[in-house]
């Protein structure tokens, strides 16, 4: 039969009112779009909702011989962006190249898409591949030009491997972070902590949580951090199992119906957490007095690809909870699977190759405010080994215009309110926190707080980086000494009045620089050749219940020097070295307060003939280090 020369054919678009949105902005287009289906024989159908154009064609299907009705949304920017196609009743029967729960069919990538190719083209050309690579039918001429074709090296290779996606079926509501570890082929199965920012189910919907321990016989994988245990504190003890049956497009219930079996004693599992050494659960962290009201349980199953023609397993998650009927107020257990985001600290590296170096190094910053929070996140985001902030102040929520001040963290450490946002959100990264203000650190402590203060001082001492961004000369001269005592690195940065300006100084004593009061002799200097940056001579504000005054300038401008410093920090612990030059200066305003490009001149910063430090010996010189490293 041929499904094609029986179709009914659709009456001319000439006389038909044409839908709103793209159609007519664009009506030759849209009558070519018609004409071309008419061409193909499919029968089709126009719908039109607020700008949304739809069309519902009966697309042939010869293996079946009969037709699937496929929905086609049209954006409202088309013909700039692509159709996607749903299958919404899988009448194609595709596995691979459909999303379980929308019915999206996956027909080519959004950068293969040519605003000039008519829509049936491209479903006709699509749609032939997809039922050939799904084994729906066979073609053995549009499997022998694949390779010359470049839409189709989307899906290419699915004899040796499927196309992969998100795992997981009908109501897949919620996601579950989990390292993407190996788990040894021996393992069958064990026990797993996962950890959720409030109960496993709320107001209707399942909440994101965090696989932050793997327990098997001999076997333990930890993702944790300060930052994962504060943002999710309730924690569920559950199982997990190796499921070589599973397949895409089974529901909860016939999940767990085949599971229940294999899996071992909840009790039994809970009691294999407690035993392994050294990976004792949070005990801060909120349990569900019931345990078996709810459980996480992971399923290691076969992924249908984990890279590109390479195969592997996969994690999907089972959630149980029980749930109390608002009409009968009986309790009643439900079940979900929730797909898996795999966490994968390697990934980091391969986006950012730098990261592979960085990964052994220590940053401390001091000063989290405008500039250093925007250089601490980019450290942690680039992924810095560890990083510590120090900083005294607390959360004012009215500075949130060019800070991290979240509303709910008002009055809370600045410095351990943005460790635990960073920790959150990169894991691999040790993100520590001092809630104080630097010079207080070589104040006499004791106790636990001695033991932080003098870990402290060794870290700004020895770490491979240390970044001064309070914008505070003392504190910039103070840190200088200390690191320039220790022949290690020093990085300060700093806006100008309004934010018209900023400079970054990066200073080494094993490359021969200057040190900090070098630069303040070489400022004053009228023959230093060093660059000035520009400065708004009204761009200081005293503001209502603030007794200090703070410079203007968007957040913006703070963070286009906060960028170019992070910028350099990541070089030289990467490279040993800032690029450019140990003094660098930007111009985002003209002299005349112009907004302008940013601009940046660099110059080297050798010692300056008038400073102490030409000279070792000096009294003066001795008595500073000597404050500096007291303690």
């Amino acid at each position: 039969m041929n499904l094609t020369d029986a179709a009914p054919q659709k009456p001319s678009t000439s006389d038909q009112v044409l839908p709103a949105g793209w159609p007519r902005r664009h009506p030759d287009r849209f009558a070519a779009e018609c004409a071309a289906l008419d061409a193909a024989g499919w029968t089709y159908e126009v719908q039109d909702a607020e700008d949304r154009v739809t069309f519902t064609v009966q697309y042939p299907l010869p293996h079946q011989g009969s037709r699937a009705e496929l929905t086609v949304w049209f954006p409202g920017a088309y013909p700039h962006f692509p159709a996607e196609v749903y299958d919404r009743t899988n009448a194609t029967g595709a596995v691979r190249h459909r999303d379980p729960v929308t019915g999206l069919l996956c027909l080519a990538h959004d950068r293969d898409h040519r605003p000039e190719e008519l829509f049936a083209d491209v479903l006709a050309r699509q749609m032939s591949k997809l039922l050939v690579v799904e084994n729906l039918v066979a073609d053995d001429s549009i499997r022998a030009d694949r390779a010359e074709d470049p839409v189709w090296a989307v899906h290419a290779g699915l004899e040796e491997a499927t196309v992969g996606y998100g795992l997981g079926t009908d109501r897949l509501s919620a996601t579950v972070v989990v390292a993407d570890v190996a788990i040894p082929a021996h393992l069958d199965g064990g026990a797993l902590e996962a950890r959720y920012p409030h109960g496993l189910v709320r107001q209707g919907r399942l909440a994101t949580g965090v696989v932050t321990h793997i327990w098997g016989d001999d076997f333990h994988s930890e993702l944790s951090s300060v930052g994962i245990r504060s943002e999710f504190p309730v924690i569920e003890v559950g199982r997990w199992i190796r499921d070589p049956d599973y397949r895409v497009g089974q529901d909860a219930e016939e999940v767990w119906a085949r599971i229940e079996p294999l899996l071992p004693p909840l009790e039994e599992a809970q009691a294999g957490t407690d035993h392994q050494a050294g990976t004792d659960r949070d005990p801060d962290g909120a349990q569900d007095p019931d345990r078996r009201a709810t459980e996480t349980i992971g399923l290691l199953v076969p992924e249908t690809e984990t890279a590109y023609r390479q195969s592997g397993e996969s994690w999907v998650f089972l959630h149980r909870t029980v749930l109390t009927l608002t009409s009968t107020g009986a309790p009643v257990e439900v079940r979900w699977l929730a797909t898996a985001a795999h966490l994968n600290t390697e990934a980091v590296h391969h986006r950012t190759p730098d990261a592979a170096t960085l990964a052994s190094k220590t940053a401390v910053l001091v000063g989290c405010g405008a500039i250093g929070h925007q250089i601490a996140t980019d450290l942690a985001r680039t992924g810095v080994n560890t990083l510590l902030l120090i900083d005294g102040d607390d959360i004012d929520p009215a500075t949130a215009s060019r800070q991290h001040a979240p509303l709910l963290a008002a009055g809370h450490q600045k410095a351990t309110e943005l460790a635990t946002s960073l920790s959150a959100s990169n894991p691999a990264c040790d993100v520590r926190a001092w809630a104080m203000n630097v010079q207080i650190l070589w104040e006499k402590h004791t106790g636990k707080r001695g033991q932080v203060a003098s870990a402290t001082r060794t870290a700004i001492a020895k770490a491979d980086l240390v970044i001064d961004a309070t914008a505070n000369p003392n504190v910039t001269s103070f840190l200088g000494a200390i690191r320039r005592d220790q022949g290690r690195p020093f990085l300060a940065v700093a806006g100008t009045a309004g934010m018209w300006g900023g400079w970054v100084a990066c200073l080494d004593p094993a490359r021969a620089t200057g040190c900090v009061e070098c630069l303040t002799h070489h400022r004053s200097d009228p023959a230093s050749p060093l660059p000035v940056p520009p400065a708004d001579p009204a761009g200081w504000v005293n503001l209502p219940r603030c007794s200090e005054p703070t410079f203007t300038g968007t957040n913006a401008d703070v963070a286009t020097i906060a960028h170019h410093a992070s910028r350099i920090a990541v070089h030289q612990l990467v490279h040993g070295q800032p690029f450019g030059g140990d003094y660098q200066v930007a111009a985002l305003r003209s002299a005349d307060g112009q907004p302008q490009p940013v601009s940046w001149s660099t110059t080297s910063l050798p010692p300056h003939h008038e400073c102490l430090c030409n000279d070792q010996d000096t009294p003066a010189h001795v008595e500073q280090l000597q404050l500096a490293l007291i303690w």
